[in-house]
């Protein structure tokens, strides 16, 4: 004899209230979230200058996003998007929101399929001239942009230059975690040194006062030597010859 028909259905609705709570207490129990807002995280896909990166999907457009977290009391998170929420560029990455955890802040971010300018340049070895001319033009229209507003980047590299999509046509800009104000009229120089080695100006290895608009177009002279030979100018195993390279060599 089977059971009554009401009997079944509240049987049904319990199991699916259990298993909505065994899902909702794994969640908040893993050593990783697995949802934050209304956005499922894929998966981590890398790490910026103060927090780690996630590909993550919206749950009721299924639109992918990226997200950045970092320490709610870190002062580092806290400007990149002060920075970052002042950029509007069509050759800057979009950012969407902020959500704000009990421990985290959660930069939301647009998606670039194309992955970093590092990999196409590593799959490719040598671009072409005709695109090395029209994505070194973006590069340096986002750059003017960013100069406009009296900021400086101070960590552009290969891995911070995103492909839009999987066309590689069109780049993004990204991590504004090292921008600073910088207005060159008032003589006001910058002294932290930050950025990423290969990449850095000799002024800022060699702990001298500098232009935050000259060490930008330094590292966009670095990156077009990249994408025109396949390497870096300057790029040892050891770090510290990397370092006496830049120094001591002419460009």
């Amino acid at each position: 004899m089977s059971a009554p028909a009401s009997r079944v259905h509240e049987q049904n609705e319990t199991a699916q209230l259990a298993a909505h709570f065994n899902q909702f207490y794994l969640d908040i129990t893993h050593k990783d979230m697995t949802q934050i807002g209304n956005y499922r995280i894929v998966k981590e896909i890398g790490e910026g200058s103060f927090g780690k990166v996630y590909l993550a999907q919206h749950f009721l457009l299924g639109c992918d996003v990226v997200l950045k977290c970092g320490l709610v009391d870190d002062p580092s998170i806290v400007r990149e998007i002060y920075y970052h929420k002042q950029l509007r560029h069509k050759n800057v990455v979009k950012l969407y929101e902020v959500i704000k955890t009990e421990t985290h802040l959660w930069m939301v971010m647009e998606y670039c399929r194309g992955n970093e300018l590092y990999y196409y340049i590593y799959e490719k070895r040598r671009l072409d001239k005709e695109v090395c001319q029209n994505l070194m033009y973006q590069i340096a229209d986002a750059m003017r942009y960013v100069h406009s507003l009296n900021l400086a980047h101070r960590d552009l590299k290969l891995e911070n230059i995103l492909m839009a999509d999987t066309r590689r046509r069109v780049i993004k800009l990204t991590d504004f975690g090292f921008v600073r104000e910088y207005n060159p009229y008032k003589r006001h120089f910058l002294s932290t040194v930050c950025g990423t080695t290969a990449y850095m100006a000799p002024e800022v290895l060699k702990n001298e006062k500098y232009s935050g608009f000259a060490i930008d177009v330094w590292s966009m002279g670095v990156i077009l030597y990249a994408m025109v030979y396949g390497e870096l100018p300057f790029d040892c195993d050891d770090e510290m010859a990397t370092k006496v390279k830049i120094v001591n060599e002419e460009p």
